[in-house]
């Protein structure tokens, strides 16, 4: 069982992310030890992340390079190491290899903390407790509920103080938010067999309050904006409404890192939730045209390229475009998932009785999923009607070095 929780188009699903997994927690971003004018600059950890959000992994490689050069809140070259070769291990999709990434961690891990023990500053403790609140999430990740639990607890307990004292600097309260909210989702995804564990957890910190820190991490920091919205889309569970609230914010990752296609399936979602087909349909087209389908298999498991079919059929279908979807219906498989878009697409052009013959014999199929023959079924006597569009309030947006 994944304890990662993350969108479709149109849906949550769950499953390996190489996304959630590549943006882990290279984002321990450089603190501001230094002179204030340097806030906003880019320091190395942020560069490896802008690479990795953009899929330039040979960008990436090189920029960690320059880690261990700059001011880090993990002060610690071996923890950065067994980040990347965690990447790594994503990647080439090597379990081994991510059981001795998490080993590496763990004991740089035990280093920050006898560093913080010969000397108890407090920026020593806070590079221990953030290295040992994402390495624990790392572990629940990696389904090792008992190691993560034990060594994140006290470190988000000691986090979670620090994100709304005044006497640490904007990025180490961001970076404590994050770390934070991260775990407290992370916990919140613990499997039930694990139930006294689960029961001590509810006492420290619900989903909710996970995501309320994340989006902290969003307005508080430039440093740690991007990376805590792709937390925000990858790795928290939220429903329609949280869509057309964090829609600014997924436009906006979508823009800044435009050859991701997981951000353009969160943003294509998100228009279609809330009522923006058009939107939808052009966005499909724009990462559609940036040849990027060899960088990326599709959050559920299906190939890039039906992935983004369904993505153009569903918006397809609410505008009422049905000689869009038509093509599709002759030139694949019979995929029933294109037929009931397709008798969407009718019913929102007003032709009630092609829509009923669609809907109808898709009831019928023994072949087609339940929950397909379940809503077609229920089609037959309720017509579709694409969503009302939402109009964007309170709206999340993400925080730049040029703001």
């Amino acid at each position: 069982m994944s304890l990662a929780r993350r969108n479709s188009i149109g849906r949550r699903v769950a499953g390996n992310s190489t996304l959630r997994i590549l943006a882990i927690s290279l984002i321990l971003i450089a603190s501001v030890r230094g002179a204030a004018a340097l806030e906003c600059a880019h320091y190395p950890e942020r560069v490896v992340l802008d690479a990795l959000l953009n899929y330039d992994f040979g960008s990436a490689g090189e920029a960690t390079l320059a880690v261990s050069q700059g001011h880090v809140l993990i002060d610690s070259t071996s923890f950065y190491r067994g980040l990347v070769s965690w990447v790594e291990a994503a990647i080439t999709e090597n379990p081994d290899q991510k059981d001795r990434a998490l080993a590496t961690l763990v004991k740089a891990v035990e280093q920050l903390q006898t560093d913080y023990q010969e000397a108890p500053e407090a920026e020593n403790l806070l590079g221990w407790h953030l290295a040992a609140a994402h390495t624990a999430r790392l572990l629940l990740e990696n389904e090792q509920i008992l190691s993560g639990y034990s060594l994140g607890r006290k470190s988000a307990s000691s986090l979670a103080t620090i994100v709304y004292n005044e006497e640490f600097n904007r990025e180490q309260r961001a970076a404590a938010a994050l770390a934070t909210g991260l775990f407290y989702v992370y916990s919140n995804f613990i499997p039930d067999e694990f139930g006294w564990v689960k029961s001590m957890v509810k006492s420290e910190g619900s989903i909710d309050q996970g995501r309320q820190l994340i989006e902290f991490s969003i307005r508080h920091s430039p440093q740690f904006s991007p990376e805590a919205a792709r937390a925000l889309f990858m790795e928290v569970p939220w429903t329609t409404p949280l869509h057309c609230r964090y829609l600014n914010l997924a436009e906006q990752m979508a823009q800044y890192y435009p050859n991701n296609t997981d951000f353009s399936i969160v943003l294509q979602g998100s228009y279609l939730r809330c009522g923006y087909p058009e939107l939808a349909l052009y966005e499909n087209e724009r990462i559609q045209s940036l040849s990027v389908e060899s960088m990326y298999q599709g959050l559920t498991g299906e190939p890039y390229a039906e992935l983004m079919t369904l993505g153009k059929v569903r918006a397809l279908a609410q505008i009422g475009r049905a000689r869009g979807i038509e093509e599709y219906l002759e030139n694949t498989s019979s995929n029933p998932l294109y037929t009931y878009a397709m008798a969407n697409a009718l019913d929102v052009s007003g032709k009630r009785n092609q829509a009923l013959q669609h809907y109808k014999s898709l009831g019928d199929d023994p072949d087609t999923a339940p929950y397909i023959r379940k809503n077609a079924r229920a089609r037959l006597t309720t017509p579709y009607h694409p969503p009302e569009t939402i109009q964007r309030v309170n709206s999340l947006n993400l925080l730049t070095c040029t703001q």
